[in-house]
Protein backbone atom coordinates (compact mmCIF):
# COMPACT_ATOMS: atom_id res chain seq x y z
CA UNK A 1 0.00 0.00 0.00
CA UNK A 2 2.68 2.27 1.11
CA UNK A 3 4.81 1.35 -1.80
CA UNK A 4 1.93 2.34 -4.13
CA UNK A 5 1.62 5.76 -2.50
CA UNK A 6 5.48 6.36 -2.98
CA UNK A 7 4.98 5.68 -6.71
CA UNK A 8 1.84 7.53 -7.08
CA UNK A 9 3.75 11.02 -5.59
CA UNK A 10 7.15 10.24 -7.25
CA UNK A 11 4.86 9.67 -10.66
CA UNK A 12 2.49 12.91 -10.31
CA UNK A 13 5.69 15.00 -9.00
CA UNK A 14 7.70 13.91 -12.36
CA UNK A 15 4.75 14.94 -14.68
CA UNK A 16 3.89 18.17 -12.53
CA UNK A 17 7.63 19.31 -13.21
CA UNK A 18 6.90 18.42 -16.63
CA UNK A 19 4.35 20.52 -17.31
CA UNK A 20 4.86 23.46 -14.85
CA UNK A 21 8.47 23.89 -17.24
CA UNK A 22 5.76 25.57 -20.26
CA UNK A 23 6.67 29.12 -20.70
CA UNK A 24 3.83 31.25 -20.53
CA UNK A 25 1.66 31.31 -23.43
CA UNK A 26 1.81 34.73 -25.80
CA UNK A 27 -0.61 35.28 -28.48
CA UNK A 28 0.01 38.46 -31.29
CA UNK A 29 -2.74 40.86 -31.36
CA UNK A 30 -2.99 41.13 -35.38
CA UNK A 31 -6.41 42.12 -36.84
CA UNK A 32 -9.38 40.70 -38.61
CA UNK A 33 -11.96 41.59 -41.01
CA UNK A 34 -15.09 38.95 -40.83
CA UNK A 35 -17.54 41.00 -42.87
CA UNK A 36 -18.97 39.98 -46.88
CA UNK A 37 -16.31 40.93 -49.63
CA UNK A 38 -12.72 42.76 -49.32
CA UNK A 39 -12.11 44.97 -46.30
CA UNK A 40 -13.18 48.52 -46.91
CA UNK A 41 -10.50 50.55 -47.61
CA UNK A 42 -12.09 53.48 -44.78
CA UNK A 43 -11.69 53.75 -41.45
CA UNK A 44 -13.52 51.73 -39.17
CA UNK A 45 -16.76 53.32 -37.71
CA UNK A 46 -15.93 53.62 -34.10
CA UNK A 47 -19.11 55.25 -32.89
CA UNK A 48 -21.34 53.72 -29.80
CA UNK A 49 -25.14 54.18 -30.21
CA UNK A 50 -27.92 53.84 -28.51
CA UNK A 51 -30.81 52.20 -29.23
CA UNK A 52 -34.00 51.08 -28.10
CA UNK A 53 -35.54 46.99 -27.84
CA UNK A 54 -38.69 46.96 -30.42
CA UNK A 55 -41.08 44.53 -31.76
CA UNK A 56 -44.64 44.98 -33.68
CA UNK A 57 -47.54 43.80 -33.44
CA UNK A 58 -46.90 41.93 -37.03
CA UNK A 59 -43.99 40.15 -35.49
CA UNK A 60 -45.85 39.20 -32.12
CA UNK A 61 -48.99 38.28 -35.02
CA UNK A 62 -46.45 35.66 -36.86
CA UNK A 63 -45.17 33.99 -33.80
CA UNK A 64 -48.68 33.20 -32.76
CA UNK A 65 -49.17 31.91 -36.18
CA UNK A 66 -45.97 29.62 -35.97
CA UNK A 67 -47.03 28.23 -32.21
CA UNK A 68 -50.56 27.43 -33.40
CA UNK A 69 -49.54 25.80 -36.26
CA UNK A 70 -46.87 23.43 -34.01
CA UNK A 71 -47.58 19.47 -35.05
CA UNK A 72 -47.90 17.93 -32.42
CA UNK A 73 -46.39 14.28 -32.20
CA UNK A 74 -46.77 12.76 -28.58
CA UNK A 75 -43.83 10.35 -27.21
CA UNK A 76 -42.90 7.30 -26.59
CA UNK A 77 -44.73 6.06 -23.58
CA UNK A 78 -43.17 6.74 -20.39
CA UNK A 79 -39.80 8.35 -22.30
CA UNK A 80 -39.97 11.31 -20.31
CA UNK A 81 -37.02 13.50 -20.98
CA UNK A 82 -34.64 10.32 -21.74
CA UNK A 83 -34.88 11.45 -25.71
CA UNK A 84 -35.00 15.05 -25.59
CA UNK A 85 -37.77 17.46 -24.93
CA UNK A 86 -41.11 15.40 -23.95
CA UNK A 87 -43.76 17.19 -26.56
CA UNK A 88 -46.58 16.70 -23.97
CA UNK A 89 -44.96 18.71 -21.62
CA UNK A 90 -43.81 21.16 -24.31
CA UNK A 91 -48.06 21.73 -25.28
CA UNK A 92 -47.95 23.35 -21.83
CA UNK A 93 -44.59 25.88 -22.47
CA UNK A 94 -46.09 26.48 -25.79
CA UNK A 95 -49.65 27.82 -24.23
CA UNK A 96 -48.37 29.69 -21.77
CA UNK A 97 -45.84 31.33 -24.40
CA UNK A 98 -49.14 31.87 -27.04
CA UNK A 99 -51.89 33.02 -24.80
CA UNK A 100 -49.94 34.16 -21.28
CA UNK A 101 -46.37 36.08 -22.01
CA UNK A 102 -47.12 39.33 -22.05
CA UNK A 103 -44.75 40.53 -24.95
CA UNK A 104 -44.98 44.63 -24.57
CA UNK A 105 -44.71 44.18 -20.87
CA UNK A 106 -41.34 42.62 -21.36
CA UNK A 107 -40.19 44.87 -23.59
CA UNK A 108 -40.78 47.84 -21.57
CA UNK A 109 -38.51 45.81 -18.38
CA UNK A 110 -35.69 45.74 -20.96
CA UNK A 111 -35.88 49.40 -21.82
CA UNK A 112 -35.65 50.78 -18.66
CA UNK A 113 -32.27 50.28 -19.06
CA UNK A 114 -29.97 51.87 -21.88
CA UNK A 115 -28.48 50.14 -24.62
CA UNK A 116 -26.05 50.24 -27.24
CA UNK A 117 -24.19 49.01 -29.95
CA UNK A 118 -21.22 49.49 -32.01
CA UNK A 119 -19.29 47.33 -34.76
CA UNK A 120 -16.15 45.77 -34.60
CA UNK A 121 -14.38 44.13 -37.27
CA UNK A 122 -17.83 42.64 -38.80
CA UNK A 123 -17.15 39.85 -35.91
CA UNK A 124 -17.61 35.85 -37.13
CA UNK A 125 -16.40 34.01 -34.43
CA UNK A 126 -12.93 32.18 -33.17
CA UNK A 127 -11.85 32.33 -29.72
CA UNK A 128 -8.95 34.54 -30.72
CA UNK A 129 -10.52 37.11 -33.00
CA UNK A 130 -13.15 37.01 -30.06
CA UNK A 131 -10.88 38.25 -27.75
CA UNK A 132 -9.77 40.52 -29.69
CA UNK A 133 -12.82 42.21 -30.65
CA UNK A 134 -13.74 42.63 -27.12
CA UNK A 135 -10.72 43.86 -25.99
CA UNK A 136 -10.99 46.82 -28.69
CA UNK A 137 -14.78 46.78 -27.32
CA UNK A 138 -13.10 47.83 -23.96
CA UNK A 139 -10.78 50.54 -25.06
CA UNK A 140 -13.65 52.07 -26.96
CA UNK A 141 -15.61 52.25 -24.03
CA UNK A 142 -12.54 53.98 -21.83
CA UNK A 143 -10.76 51.07 -19.96
CA UNK A 144 -7.19 50.72 -20.45
CA UNK A 145 -7.19 47.97 -17.75
CA UNK A 146 -9.88 45.59 -16.50
CA UNK A 147 -10.50 42.17 -14.87
CA UNK A 148 -12.14 39.71 -16.84
CA UNK A 149 -14.11 36.42 -16.20
CA UNK A 150 -14.85 33.58 -17.92
CA UNK A 151 -16.77 30.50 -17.77
CA UNK A 152 -17.15 27.72 -20.93
CA UNK A 153 -16.71 29.25 -24.29
CA UNK A 154 -15.83 32.28 -22.00
CA UNK A 155 -13.00 30.28 -20.25
CA UNK A 156 -11.27 30.05 -23.54
CA UNK A 157 -11.65 33.53 -24.91
CA UNK A 158 -10.68 35.30 -21.42
CA UNK A 159 -7.52 33.14 -21.16
CA UNK A 160 -6.71 34.48 -25.03
CA UNK A 161 -7.41 38.16 -23.85
CA UNK A 162 -4.48 37.65 -21.28
CA UNK A 163 -2.45 36.22 -23.54
CA UNK A 164 -2.83 38.48 -26.01
CA UNK A 165 -2.78 41.56 -24.32
CA UNK A 166 -1.39 41.24 -21.01
CA UNK A 167 -0.02 44.70 -19.91
CA UNK A 168 -4.22 45.91 -19.78
CA UNK A 169 -5.00 42.79 -17.81
CA UNK A 170 -5.38 43.49 -14.25
CA UNK A 171 -6.44 39.79 -13.25
CA UNK A 172 -7.81 36.85 -14.94
CA UNK A 173 -10.83 34.51 -13.33
CA UNK A 174 -12.05 31.02 -14.66
CA UNK A 175 -14.93 28.91 -13.57
CA UNK A 176 -14.06 26.34 -15.81
CA UNK A 177 -9.82 25.75 -16.54
CA UNK A 178 -8.29 23.29 -19.35
CA UNK A 179 -6.07 21.97 -17.15
CA UNK A 180 -5.85 18.44 -19.42
CA UNK A 181 -2.48 16.61 -18.68
CA UNK A 182 -2.72 16.57 -14.86
CA UNK A 183 -5.83 16.05 -14.79
CA UNK A 184 -5.75 12.95 -17.07
CA UNK A 185 -3.51 11.49 -14.42
CA UNK A 186 -5.50 12.17 -11.95
CA UNK A 187 -8.64 10.72 -13.57
CA UNK A 188 -6.09 7.56 -13.73
CA UNK A 189 -4.64 6.85 -9.97
CA UNK A 190 -8.29 9.18 -8.42
CA UNK A 191 -10.52 6.02 -7.70
CA UNK A 192 -7.79 4.58 -5.62
CA UNK A 193 -5.62 7.59 -4.53
CA UNK A 194 -8.56 10.37 -4.30
CA UNK A 195 -7.49 11.94 -0.98
CA UNK A 196 -3.49 12.60 -2.61
CA UNK A 197 -5.47 14.45 -5.16
CA UNK A 198 -7.67 16.58 -2.64
CA UNK A 199 -11.25 14.57 -3.82
CA UNK A 200 -14.06 14.36 -1.65
CA UNK A 201 -16.34 12.00 -1.14
CA UNK A 202 -18.56 13.96 -3.48
CA UNK A 203 -16.09 14.18 -6.28
CA UNK A 204 -15.84 10.47 -6.35
CA UNK A 205 -19.22 9.72 -6.18
CA UNK A 206 -19.64 12.37 -9.20
CA UNK A 207 -16.61 10.87 -10.88
CA UNK A 208 -16.67 7.11 -10.68
CA UNK A 209 -17.39 4.67 -12.24
CA UNK A 210 -15.50 6.77 -14.85
CA UNK A 211 -17.12 5.25 -17.93
CA UNK A 212 -20.62 5.56 -16.95
CA UNK A 213 -20.02 9.22 -15.05
CA UNK A 214 -17.82 10.86 -18.00
CA UNK A 215 -17.90 8.72 -21.30
CA UNK A 216 -21.58 7.68 -21.24
CA UNK A 217 -22.82 10.71 -20.10
CA UNK A 218 -20.67 12.63 -23.00
CA UNK A 219 -21.83 10.77 -25.79
CA UNK A 220 -25.52 11.03 -24.17
CA UNK A 221 -25.14 14.62 -24.06
CA UNK A 222 -23.27 16.29 -26.96
CA UNK A 223 -25.35 15.30 -29.91
CA UNK A 224 -26.48 19.14 -29.61
CA UNK A 225 -22.50 19.96 -29.93
CA UNK A 226 -21.65 18.04 -32.67
CA UNK A 227 -24.29 19.06 -34.89
CA UNK A 228 -23.51 22.73 -34.03
CA UNK A 229 -19.82 21.98 -34.97
CA UNK A 230 -20.06 20.22 -38.18
CA UNK A 231 -23.66 21.15 -39.50
CA UNK A 232 -24.88 24.58 -38.02
CA UNK A 233 -26.31 25.58 -40.85
CA UNK A 234 -28.99 22.83 -41.11
CA UNK A 235 -29.81 22.64 -38.18
CA UNK A 236 -30.15 26.45 -37.69
CA UNK A 237 -32.95 25.99 -40.91
CA UNK A 238 -35.32 24.06 -38.53
CA UNK A 239 -34.40 26.18 -34.94
CA UNK A 240 -35.17 29.44 -37.17
CA UNK A 241 -38.14 28.81 -38.92
CA UNK A 242 -39.97 27.03 -35.87
CA UNK A 243 -39.97 28.85 -32.39
CA UNK A 244 -41.67 25.93 -30.96
CA UNK A 245 -38.40 24.25 -32.07
CA UNK A 246 -36.14 26.17 -30.65
CA UNK A 247 -37.78 26.36 -27.69
CA UNK A 248 -37.76 22.42 -27.12
CA UNK A 249 -33.87 23.09 -28.04
CA UNK A 250 -32.85 24.88 -25.58
CA UNK A 251 -35.33 24.42 -22.57
CA UNK A 252 -34.03 20.49 -22.78
CA UNK A 253 -30.42 21.83 -21.56
CA UNK A 254 -32.07 23.95 -18.77
CA UNK A 255 -33.06 20.36 -17.46
CA UNK A 256 -30.46 18.29 -18.38
CA UNK A 257 -27.58 20.49 -17.61
CA UNK A 258 -29.16 21.18 -14.43
CA UNK A 259 -29.45 17.51 -12.72
CA UNK A 260 -28.90 14.37 -14.93
CA UNK A 261 -31.91 12.45 -13.37
CA UNK A 262 -34.40 15.29 -14.10
CA UNK A 263 -34.29 13.08 -17.54
CA UNK A 264 -37.04 10.85 -15.85
CA UNK A 265 -39.37 13.05 -14.58
CA UNK A 266 -42.37 13.96 -17.08
CA UNK A 267 -41.78 17.85 -17.32
CA UNK A 268 -38.14 17.24 -16.85
CA UNK A 269 -37.66 19.15 -13.68
CA UNK A 270 -38.17 22.53 -15.49
CA UNK A 271 -40.54 23.44 -12.90
CA UNK A 272 -38.37 22.79 -9.77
Amino acid sequence: MWLEILLASVLGFVIYWFISRDKEETLPLEDGWWGPGTRPAAREDESIRPFKVETSDEEIHDLHQRIDKFRFTPPLEDSCFHYGFNSTYLKKIISYWRNEFDWKKQVDILNRYPHFKTKIEEPGLNSVATARIFYKLMLRLGFQEFYIQGGDWGSLICTNMAQLVPSHVKGLHLNVAFVLNFFTLTLLLGRRFGGLFGYTERDMELMYPFKEKFLYSIMRESGYMHIQCTKPDTVGCALNDSPVGLAAYILEKFSTWTNAEYRYLEDGGLER
